[in-house]
């Protein structure tokens, strides 16, 4: 709404506010892993309502719910009121296109299939792969609120139309080789990866001038890694071709122009407008160190046995008239008795 209408800024606070999205999701999948193989693939459907949108349209953001509506609006959410010539012109553009409430639905669906898979071919290489196809999209008839209010004109491309940065077809594969580098405890590694986009839109009004095409994105990373990965060395670099692309593009602030015939709806749906991009990032490149300190492990204190204790004192002995030699305390033996005396010699 333009400025000059609004008294105040208060009341500018009610055209900055969404209402609740609510998302009804569904998902079904299954997944496989044998032999090094892993395979997972999912079929979904997401369906938006109160789906919320901010776009500029080169004077003011534009806050606004998007929601479908079941009846047909034979086109009166397609209309606008700035170009005079078009097939599309309605002076009352801003008022038309009521829904009744009761017909209004989800305004955004999201459906397709997600495939992902991985293989370790050997110890040392692995591929990566993985595809989506889906068709995110606008409803063919399509109000602001829940409450069936008209779309804003500013929004006309957006019936039966692909939501911005939102390819149908994107691809995505990656290759990892770390070999080890003889006995040396040593490891390279090769990686590259590509992700294919196919084309989109990048403006939230989805105005065709804002459209980006298919594009394929390499990087990739080569390096050697010292013994258990302590340190390593790594030459990179993304969007390896140098491919431009843009992120997003918008109306250049207050730079619409004049509404001629030449530039009209609905090739031209901004007029002579100018507009501004953020281009992606370029090629970069550069170089990577890793290292990994710790602290030294500590030296484990081994204590040391203690003595074996003193082998106790001998018995006291003594020794016996006899010669013998006993305990102190047992008692020697009676001596033996004296022999007896020789017989007397016969006198004759």
């Amino acid at each position: 709404m333009p400025f000059g209408l609004v008294a105040g800024a208060q009341a500018l606070v009610g055209g900055l506010q969404f209402d609740p999205e609510i998302v009804n999701a569904f998902e079904l999948g299954g997944k496989y892993s044998a032999n090094g193989i892993t395979l997972n693939v999912s079929l979904f459907r997401q369906d938006f309502k109160n789906f919320q949108l901010n776009t500029f349209d080169g004077t003011v953001f534009i806050v606004q719910n998007i929601n479908g509506c079941t009846d047909d609006l034979n086109g009166l959410d397609r209309d606008q009121s700035n170009f005079s010539t078009a097939p599309n012109f309605n002076a009352a553009a801003a008022a038309s296109g009521v829904c009744d409430d009761d017909d209004v639905g989800y305004g955004v669906r999201s459906q397709g299939v997600e495939i992902e898979a991985s293989a370790r071919v050997t110890s040392d290489l692995r591929l990566n792969a993985g595809a989506t196809f889906s068709r995110t999209k606008y409803r063919d008839d399509l109000v602001g609120t829940d409450r069936g209010t008209p779309l804003s004109p500013a929004l006309r491309q957006l019936p039966g139309s692909d939501l911005s940065n939102a390819p149908r077809t994107v691809l995505t594969g990656a290759a990892t080789w770390t070999p080890r580098i003889g006995r040396s405890g040593l490891s390279g590694l090769f990686y590259v990866d590509a992700r294919y986009s196919g084309n989109y839109n990048t403006g939230s009004d989805l105005f065709p001038q804002k459209g980006q095409e298919s594009y394929t994105l390499v990087n990739a990373r080569v390096g050697v890694r010292g013994p258990d990965d302590r340190w390593s060395v790594e030459v990179w670099a993304q969007n390896l071709f140098d491919k431009d692309y843009t992120q997003v593009a918008f109306n250049s602030p207050f730079q619409q122009g004049g509404t001629t015939p030449a530039f009209t709806d609905p090739a031209f749906p901004g007029g002579r407008q100018i507009f501004s991009a953020f281009l992606a990032e370029p090629r970069t490149y550069g170089l990577t160190l890793r290292a990994k300190f710790s602290a030294p492990r500590p030296v484990p204190i081994v204590e040391e046995a203690p003595p074996p204790p003193p082998p106790p004192p001998p018995p006291a002995t003594q020794t016996c008239p006899d010669g013998s030699v006993i305990l102190a305390t047992d008692t020697c033996p009676p001596p033996p008795p004296p022999p007896p005396p020789p017989p007397e010699p016969e006198r004759g």
